[in-house]
């Protein structure tokens, strides 16, 4: 065998484990991203709801009306 071929089996196998990498690297960012979403939006649900709850139990809150005295 010559040096060529071992060159150009060895760019082959590069470029392959490369091609590889990337789809790899693509799909661990999106799984990345999306799991980041899905935090913020179950951080902000889980927010909007208790901060409800609080208004909605409490007396003299903003949501509820006071008689005049």
């Amino acid at each position: 065998m010559s040096f060529a071929y071992d060159g150009v089996l060895l760019l082959a196998a590069v470029s392959t484990l490369k091609a590889l990498l990337e789809v790899v690297s693509t799909l661990g960012g999106t799984v990345f991203v999306v799991i980041l979403l899905l935090r913020v939006i179950w951080a902000a649900v889980s927010y909007f709801q208790s901060s409800g709850n609080s208004f909605n139990q409490g007396e003299g809150s903003f949501g509820t009306t006071q008689p005049i005295i």
